[in-house]
């Protein structure tokens, strides 16, 4: 009986460090989950890593049912999804191998993305305006001239500085 009550503990031991030795793993190698609330669509759009390492935009329902990948591109990395403010669109900065990263707009059920901003020091955090006709974002080059929080249209043009620094956030006035 004793034998048998010190193999029980051995293998409880065992087990125990073989649980925290894969949590350890997996918070080692776990990203950030980034997400935005539900569209009017309902669905909530998430950037989540493929099988080679990328990062795209998928979109599920509320109870984790429907699971939808939005954006499928080789050699860029989704970030930032906000969705519009009608649920039809999906603003995000998408990464290329270079590290350099650009505002995009696809449609949420996918499709050909449209790149909104093309500067050389690259952009990122989009965010909708409450009416759905501008975007606001940061320029990465915040050390330099030019750089910190912008505006523009959904076709790309009307950029304006707002301010230097800061990560954008529509707000609501009461």
């Amino acid at each position: 009986m004793e034998k048998s009550m010190r193999l029980g503990i051995a293998a409880l031991v065992v087990g125990v460090l073989a649980a925290v030795g894969l949590s350890m793993v997996v918070l080692y190698y776990a990203q950030p989950a980034e997400a935005t609330f539900p569209g009017k669509n309902g669905r909530i759009a998430y950037v989540s890593l493929t099988q080679n390492r990328e990062a795209d935009i998928y979109t599920v329902n509320p109870d984790g049912i429907g699971k939808f990948r939005v954006t499928n591109t080789k050699n860029t990395t989704e970030q930032s999804p906000d969705y519009s403010p009608n649920g039809k669109k999906i603003a995000y900065a998408g990464w290329n191998r270079n590290y350099v990263s650009h505002i995009y707009i696809i449609s949420a059920t996918g499709g050909k993305p449209f790149q909104v901003t093309n500067t050389r020091f690259g952009e990122g955090g989009p965010t909708y305006s409450p009416n759905g006709k501008k975007i606001a974002y940061m320029d990465n080059r915040q050390e330099y001239p030019g750089g910190g929080l912008h505006t523009i249209s959904l076709r790309g043009g009307g950029k304006s500085r707002v301010t230097e620094g800061a990560d954008p956030s529509w707000g609501s006035c009461p």
